[in-house]
């Protein structure tokens, strides 16, 4: 798994800039063009950048603004979440409750059914919700204070 202790502050750039590229691609309707950002960005830092990708949307994703109230006046997801959506809802609740645990048992289960890529292109899709609403760029993440515990 990745070390979060390792990051160079020049990687940490590189991957906000491609996480950055992916959102606004996928935003601005290109979402082929997002999907090659992140195999960039898994050329260039391997998985653990991607694992890095993930973090940084999981840790900028407002699961608020996602959930819906239903007829009977309860807060919950939208109704047509996808499988990978729900995915990419529970490792970003995970991310942002700081339960590495449970965040590295949701990427490590996608890698092995090699879906991570998945993972990061839902959190897309649900960022694009997000965006539509207003909120347009990825901000520099707290995700170091989250997973190490800080």
């Amino acid at each position: 798994m990745f070390d979060l202790a390792l990051l160079t502050e020049e990687n940490e750039r590189s991957v906000l800039g491609f996480a950055q590229a992916a959102v606004d691609a996928y935003v601005g309707g290109t979402p082929s063009a997002a999907r090659g950002h992140l195999m960039d960005l898994r050329d260039t830092h391997g998985e653990s950048g991607l694992y890095l990708a993930a973090v940084v949307l999981a840790s900028n994703l407002d699961r608020k603004q996602i959930e819906v109230d239903d007829p009977n006046g309860h807060r919950g997801p939208r109704q047509a979440l996808s499988h990978d959506e729900l995915d990419a809802l529970r490792f970003a609740a995970a991310v942002q409750e700081k339960d590495r645990p449970a965040a590295d048992e949701i990427w490590n289960r996608l890698v092995a059914e090699q879906r991570q890529e998945d993972l990061a292109m839902s959190m897309l899709s649900l960022f694009a919700t997000i965006y539509a609403k207003g909120k347009r760029s990825v901000q520099t993440p707290f995700y170091k204070r989250r997973l190490r515990g800080r």
